[in-house]
């Protein structure tokens, strides 16, 4: 009998349905428990606490700064929790739990990582600053769809593994802040899809292996380590190499002056000898070269050529010699060159020479030590007849003077302060650079609160601030006439503030979105320590763009913050007697008001006055610009925003990522007080907008190499 076929199509289609669906909430009910599970082992961060009450699927919850989660179906692709213990390190850990600030004893870095594992898809993983202690362990290469791994600021310790070749999609690499010993894993030579390979501040020793394989590596940073082989070779593909404060010896290979790509090479406080290749002078992209403090020797070729966009150059304490080539001693202001420690001439005149001048190197000790003696009688007569204060008030004054740069900034304060400020960068006899404020009090104030405020001013560091380095204070107190008169020496920002580079005018230096983030990051950063961090809080910040200076590395970092600690509230909290709470409850709300303006420009650039100057629109004029011109130049809508918003910023930037700045700007300069944002919450929504920017920065990458 023939077999007869039953058209059970549609059934059976339905029933397949009910299967996957079934296996899809299977699923969905796993990943939850394993994302439970990994909280759990992290002994609760506060970052993912809503995962535990979502009643929803985890892969729809809502991304923040510190938890995030992204799926494909029900797998989980990226996964990212951050610690909210903050950045504060034990001082010397031993490899075993520290009550109340590493994870507690009971945890297992081994289980946590047979965890993570059960996310076989996964992608993308951060689990910085968790305080995840132990050994890496060798589970970690199953998840071999990983393309990005970073654990920084943790207490992963003992030696650094070699076991990555079988993470074979890996492109980011990040394992920053740690305690890892042994050498550099050769094993990642073998991965050819690494781009960013980070291990600064760690305890990694020995050689580097020839790095040419690593055909798409961008970026090598290997800083504050103890590697001590000579510098290897570098793929043509590589942009950033920072291998400061090692021991690498021998020459610079020749071949880095032939990175078409490089800009920016570190290679500050290592062993290095001979005459660096003068390529590396002319490379096409080369804008930061840091050599110094080294063992360089030997003279420059007669021609040497400076890239175009080369903008700072450090050649300090070496031992060369000869003439400096014409495009590094040129003083146009357009590059920032220090050479002082060595024997170089400057337009064929000497130099202050450096400890290991060839020329006259046998009479030089004698002369040393002739000198020092020499030195030593003069100051002490100078003590004995003039006395201490005689010496220090007018003597200490004399550094000022030595070697002006005509590169001079002036601005108008808005504290106490008189609008005499005079930011000078002046050159010391140990060859470094420094900026000197001159401020004028404009009403008394007791010279010994001023002294005090000065001294904490001058201990406060932090990476976003321009360190307080040092003060002199000239007035009598006791005369109301002349007030007192404050020398401030700060540590020296070579690459000017952040407004020029907003600026029309300035197409060359202008900062795409993704950079202006970063920036205001840093700055919101600085800012929020200054509040909660410095007892009593330092409010009031004189926050605005031509106050945000870029360092060597384009880091920001805030000056002039600090004056209504010396002015306001000595004058109204001590002699008024006003209540600190209230005035400490103003002061913040004008520094989140500030920054709001601060926003708005980097949003919309500066905007010219009839005198050629460049202000912001106040409140109230900001709030009537915006009103008038809706709905075609409101920040509301696409076409509104192409009204208002710099085109740099449009053309660079996502549309979430700009609403998120957006948002945090307009609650900053809101007209009711009561409703503008604290720093903290300024701080999480930049760096929310900053990660959704990357994510979409990537994506786009990704649909332009297929």
């Amino acid at each position: 009998m023939p077999l007869v076929l039953v058209h059970h199509a549609k059934p059976f289609s339905t029933t397949s349905l009910l299967i996957q669906r079934v296996f899809f909430i299977e699923a969905l009910i796993y990943t939850t428990q394993v994302l439970l599970q990994l909280r759990t082992y992290l002994e609760y961060p506060t970052s993912p606490q809503i995962w535990e009450n979502y009643k929803g699927d985890l892969c729809n919850i809502p991304s923040s700064l510190h938890a995030s989660i992204k799926c494909d179906g029900s797998s989980v692709t990226e996964l990212k929790i951050m610690g909210d213990k903050g950045v504060v390190m034990v001082d010397k850990f031993n490899g075993f739990a520290v009550t109340n600030q590493t994870l507690s004893m009971i945890f297992s870095i081994d289980s946590f990582v047979t965890t993570l594992t059960r996310l076989s898809l996964l992608q993308v993983l951060d689990m910085s600053l968790n305080f995840l202690y132990g050994s890496i362990p060798p589970r970690i290469v199953a998840m071999v769809e990983l393309h990005t791994l970073t654990l920084d600021g943790n207490y992963l310790n003992n030696t650094m593994p070699d076991w990555f070749e079988s993470l074979s999609n890996l492109s980011v690499l990040s394992l920053k802040n740690n305690h890892l010993k042994g050498s550099f894993p050769s094993s990642l030579c073998k991965i050819k899809s690494l781009a960013a390979i980070s291990l600064s501040q760690n305890e990694l020793s020995g050689g580097l292996p020839d790095l040419t394989a690593l055909s798409r590596l961008h970026v090598l940073d290997l800083r504050e380590n103890h590697l001590d082989s000579e510098l290897p070779l570098m793929p043509k593909a590589v942009v950033t190499i920072l291998l400061s404060k090692n021991s690498f010896s021998g020459e610079i290979p020749i071949e880095f002056g032939e990175l078409g790509q490089l800009q920016h090479l570190d290679l500050l406080s290592n062993q290095l000898s001979e005459m660096p290749p003068p390529a590396l002078f002319s490379l096409p992209n080369i804008s930061y070269l840091n050599l110094a403090t080294n063992d360089l020797s030997g003279s420059f070729p007669q021609k040497v050529e400076c890239g175009t966009k080369l903008g700072f150059v450090d050649i300090s304490s070496n031992k060369l010699d000869g003439e400096l080539p014409s495009c590094l001693a040129s003083t146009s202001g357009k590059r920032v060159v220090k050479y002082d420690g060595n024997c170089l001439f400057v337009n064929s005149q000497h130099l202050r020479q450096g400890p290991y001048c060839k020329e006259g190197r046998n009479k030089f000790w004698k002369w040393q030590i002739v000198v020092g003696v020499s030195m030593i009688i003069v100051i002490a007569l100078t003590l004995s007849a003039f006395g201490v204060f005689f010496y220090r008030k007018y003597h200490s004054m004399e550094m000022y003077g030595h070697d002006m740069l005509p590169k001079v900034a002036q601005d108008n304060s808005t504290t106490g302060v008189s609008s005499e400020f005079l930011a000078s960068v002046s050159k010391l006899e140990n060859g470094s650079y420094v900026m000197i404020q001159c401020v004028t009090l404009s009403k008394k104030c007791p010279k010994k609160n001023v002294k005090a405020r000065l001294d904490l001013l001058s201990k406060l560091r932090h990476p976003n601030l321009v360190s307080l380095l040092g003060h002199c204070i000239d007035g009598d107190e006791q005369d109301d006439s002349s007030g007192l008169k404050l020398h401030l020496i700060y540590e020296y920002m070579p690459n000017d503030n952040f407004r020029t580079y907003l600026s029309e005018f300035s197409s060359d230096k202008i900062l795409i979105w993704s950079d202006r983030l970063a920036i205001l990051i840093g700055v919101a950063k600085a800012v929020h320590f200054l509040h909660t961090r410095v007892i009593p809080g330092c409010f009031r910040n004189q926050l605005k763009t031509n106050n945000i200076l870029l360092d060597e590395h384009h880091i920001p970092k805030l000056s002039d913050y600090g004056m209504s600690m010396i002015v306001k509230e000595i004058e109204y909290l001590e002699a008024k007697g006003e209540n600190p709470k209230s005035c400490q409850r103003e002061n913040l709300e004008d520094d989140v008001y500030n920054f709001g303006l601060i926003l708005y420009e980097s949003l919309v650039g500066p905007i010219a006055s009839e005198k050629g100057k460049i202000f912001f629109l106040d409140e109230k004029v900001l709030s009537n610009e915006i009103k008038c011109c809706e709905p075609q130049a409101s920040f509301d809508s696409q076409d509104g925003r192409r009204g208002i918003v710099d085109p740099v910023v449009l053309t660079t930037s996502c549309q979430e990522s700009l609403s998120i700045a957006i948002s945090i700007t307009t609650k900053c300069i809101s007209a009711d007080s009561s409703s503008r944002p604290s720093f903290e919450d300024v701080l999480w929504n930049l760096q929310y907008a900053t990660q959704v920017q990357a994510t979409a920065d990537a994506e786009q990458k990704s649909d332009s190499a297929s």
